[in-house]
């Protein structure tokens, strides 16, 4: 059916109806629509939120052993640096006692205790953490890396591995020097440490400094028995 309009148009009355009822079905989707992005997007913003607590937890977990290692290092340090080499020796782990004899050391120390006074103040270039659950109670080792600028040039690499078993607090289990290429070319130099190549239990990776224990190798199960003869009974005669 047509209706003309007061101006002489004419319209059909179903056609408006399914005008309306088509732009209110268009609101309904657009409105949804927005409903259904506002919700994505809170539950996207609710995993970045749990994922950074995840991460800041983790880091947390991570830094405050690192807090409590490196006092440990920075004192056995100005030890070496003041020359009690004694006093840095028993303060150390036994792995590190473990690996260089006690008047060595001392000799090491006495010489290097002028060169490590010029040094200039140190900073942190480097740290890691982790934690052998196979102890009971566990195991957790601390690597942190210093930097000193050299007076001639150059820079100085100075390298701790901490290591300790709780109650037990952290203590020094391995120590290096290095220096950078720069300094190579200057005369500043330092005496090798008087490590021993042997490590009681202890495999050593001298660019990690990193110890890990020697797995024993697992011996092969013994050999099953070999089968028995069966005899069968003879038949007696007939």
């Amino acid at each position: 059916m047509v209706v003309t309009g007061p101006e002489g148009t004419s319209r059909n009355p179903d056609s408006a109806v399914v005008a309306r009822m088509s732009s209110s079905g268009h609101l309904q989707s657009v409105v949804g629509g927005l409903e259904m992005k506002r919700r994505i997007w809170y539950s996207v913003l609710f995993a970045a939120v749990v994922v950074a607590r995840m991460g800041s937890a983790q880091e947390a977990s991570v830094a405050a052993p690192l807090q409590t290692a490196e006092p440990v290092a920075v004192s056995w340090l100005q030890l070496v640096m003041n020359g009690a080499s004694d006093e840095a020796f028993d303060a150390a782990s036994p792995l590190f006692q473990q690996r260089v004899r006690k008047l060595e050391w001392g000799s090491w120390v006495r010489a290097q205790q002028p060169r490590l006074a010029a040094i200039g103040p140190r900073r942190v270039v480097g740290t890691s953490y982790s934690k052998d659950e196979s102890y009971t109670p566990p195991v957790e080792w601390a690597n942190i890396n210093y930097a000193s600028d050299l007076p001639a040039g150059g820079i100085l690499y100075q390298r701790f591995t901490l290591v300790r078993q709780l109650p037990s607090d952290w203590e020094v289990a391995d120590y290096s020097l290095s220096k950078d290429a720069r300094s190579a070319l200057t005369s500043a130099y330092f005496d090798v440490i008087p490590y021993n190549s042997a490590l009681l239990g202890y495999g050593y990776f001298p660019l990690h400094q990193r110890f890990v224990r020697r797995v024993a190798p697992r011996q092969a199960p013994p050999a099953p028995p070999p089968p028995r003869n069966i005899v069968l009974p003879k038949r007696p005669p007939t």
